[in-house]
């Protein structure tokens, strides 16, 4: 977890981030990001405001979500970093319990009789590439 002010400055830093940038530097409370955080794609994210959806980045080969919310009074912005494969994990977990209790979904786009092209539009997206579950 990581929180800053508008201007960059460190407020919170705990020790699970610490070893996810890889840094040694003790104290990081009251230091600017650019002098703590090195990545460039992740530092301009989280100094960007209006970047507020989840990003991926990439720390030293290790995929990590990082998503960041501004504080109640908007002076500050808290951003929590979690390893992607942990994240997955824990979704894998939640779909399968999601399963076994009978929630998902019967049919697919694929099931839908039709041949108009909003029809096959709709069949060609993205989304719908997901396999039934």
């Amino acid at each position: 977890m990581l929180v800053y002010d508008q201007n960059g400055r460190i407020t919170v830093f705990n020790e699970a981030l610490k070893g996810m940038i890889k840094t040694n530097q003790r104290i990081l409370v009251g230091k600017p990001l650019k002098r703590v955080i090195f990545n460039a794609q992740l530092l301009e994210y989280l100094m960007n405001p209006g970047e507020t959806m989840d990003k991926i980045v990439d720390l030293d080969g290790v995929g990590v979500i990082v998503s960041k919310v501004p504080t109640d009074q908007g002076n500050a912005v808290l951003a929590n970093f979690r390893r992607l494969k942990e994240a997955i994990d824990e979704n894998d977990r939640i779909k399968r319990e999601y399963i076994s209790k009978g929630l998902y979904a019967k049919y697919t786009l694929d099931d839908i009789i039709g041949n108009s092209l909003s029809i096959k539009k709709v069949k060609i997206l993205p989304a719908n590439s997901e396999s039934r579950i």
